[in-house]
């Protein structure tokens, strides 16, 4: 289920980002200040896929779900609460996850 929720949030992340390109590109084409605002409302399409992929794996890390490979790559069961929290932002993946997330939110 965590992996469905994760991967729900980054394909949500990416089409608000791509739609986000594409109406800016369109905005500046034909010089509309109103598509060019517009544009501005996928952040939020951004910044709710990036927030659903964080918490997603970040359960998934806490429940030690195996079935995700970046939990049973980088988790244990054997972890203290703290350093499976902080396991998320140790490895490429879960550091390009929060870096989207704060990116995202920092609009």
């Amino acid at each position: 289920m965590n992996l469905a929720f994760g991967q729900a949030g980054v394909t949500l992340g990416f089409v608000g980002a791509l739609a986000a390109i594409i109406t800016l590109a369109v905005g500046l084409r034909t010089r509309n200040p109103l598509v060019l605002r517009r544009a501005q409302t996928y952040v939020w399409f951004v910044a709710g896929g990036a927030l659903l992929a964080f918490v997603s794996m970040e359960v998934a890390l806490l429940r030690n779900d195996t079935s995700v490979k970046f939990v049973a790559d980088h988790g244990s069961s054997k972890t203290p609460f703290p350093f499976n929290v902080a396991t998320l932002w140790s490895a490429l993946e879960g550091s390009i996850l929060l870096w989207a997330l704060v990116l995202a939110g920092y609009r």
